[in-house]
């Protein structure tokens, strides 16, 4: 139990009064014989909140906080374990530090307040499933300035759940273990029960939401199966019996081994006209000068036969970038082979026959798609 509670800013005919005691039993906080009303009895109830772990005192009294300044506030208790004393600052209110009988701080590093609750709850023992420390002495406190609504004597803070308060009782009474289970139970199902309905309600699960809406699914479902039969009457070697995935599997297949084709293809067309243009031949570029010479004897020979050297070696410049960009082409081209061969490869293990386009496949597993998801929806 707490057996008293030190401060210096307790102030009794101008000086700090001795420690404020507590017996067993009944403690009561009298007035002043004077009748004053002020004299406080409210605050003094704050700081015993305070010293089981609340904040009201420092939340919600400010004038207090203002007025006095950071101040300390020390407390002992007395367990069947033996005599604890501690001490928490108006400033640093979140933690609590262990003291010696004197209050001087033992341990330099405070604890917080999750443990110094919990160690109150196993002294107080009150280890009661589901049940916080706070949460079992919290609603009963009713002191001015906290929140009060004596039509709702167990709500613990305005707006709380009713359950919420009932829930606490019976786990202050060891009676909520009987219905723990079914409660966990009940929330699961009211979950799952939301994330369904908000997933109906943004189409990420498909649904009829009225009885005229699965009737017109129905008819679309049926127009659309006979659309499936058609196809498979005609493709019967290939679509019968033929699962939706199948089909969208051979259809996106055929898709790749269309485009690697192209690409295939077209690196042949490059490289056919790159090897037209390889057939420069510096021989283009040689000639007889004889008849050059009789015209005109006086012609500069050894410039012509320069420039005729020139081009030979650009020719032969032209020619490494031809090679170059061949190997290049010719490299590229083995890994479109590979594609290609590795996807006609999958189409014959699948048993797809070369005559059927890839539009028939892909129609299949449209409709077949169309046909799943209205089927849930209606479901």
């Amino acid at each position: 139990m707490l057996i008293e509670i030190v401060c210096d800013k307790f102030i009794e005919h101008g000086k700090p009064r001795e420690p404020i005691t507590f017996h067993p039993g009944l403690n009561i906080i009298l007035g002043s014989e004077t009748g004053s009303n002020s004299i406080g009895k409210s605050t003094f109830l704050m700081i015993i909140d305070f010293v089981f772990g609340g904040t009201d005192y420092i939340a919600k009294l400010k004038d207090v906080q203002s007025k006095v300044g950071e101040h300390r506030i020390c407390f002992a208790f007395k367990f069947q374990s033996g005599i604890y004393y501690f001490s928490r600052s108006s400033v640093n209110y979140k933690e609590v530090f262990v003291c010696d009988r004197d209050y001087n701080v033992k341990d330099s590093v405070p604890w917080s307040m999750d443990k110094y609750t919990s160690f109150l709850q196993k002294e107080y023992e009150l280890n009661l499933p589901g049940l916080t420390f706070r949460n079992a002495i919290g609603r009963f406190s009713r002191i001015k300035d906290a929140f009060i609504d004596e039509r709702h004597p167990i709500q613990q803070v305005q707006r709380e759940k009713e359950s919420s308060g009932i829930e606490a009782l019976l786990k202050l009474v060891e009676l909520y273990s009987d219905i723990e289970k079914k409660a966990s139970l009940a929330k699961e199902a009211k979950n799952k029960y939301e994330a369904f309905t908000s997933a109906q309600k943004y189409k990420y699960i498909p649904s009829a939401s009225k009885q005229s809406e699965c009737k017109k699914n129905s008819s679309i479902i049926e127009e659309l199966t006979k659309q499936l039969d058609e196809l498979e009457k005609q493709y019967s070697d290939s679509l019968c019996g033929m699962a939706e995935i199948q089909a969208k599997l051979i259809s996106d297949t055929k898709q790749e081994l269309s485009k690697f084709r192209r690409q295939y293809s077209r690196l042949t067309s490059e490289l056919d006209a790159m090897r037209e243009d390889q057939n420069l031949n510096s021989s283009k570029f040689k000639g007889n000068f004889d008849g050059l010479i009789h015209f005109f004897p006086n012609v500069n020979l050894k410039r012509i036969e320069d420039i005729e050297q020139f081009h030979e070696n650009v020719t032969n410049i032209l020619k490494d970038e031809f090679q170059k960009t061949e190997d290049q082409i010719l490299n590229t081209q083995k890994l479109f082979k590979f594609e290609i061969d590795s996807r006609e490869e999958m189409l014959r293990l699948l048993g797809v026959k070369a005559n059927v386009p890839r539009v028939i496949f892909e129609k299949y597993s449209t409709i077949k798609n169309k046909i799943t998801k209205l089927q849930e929806a209606n479901d």
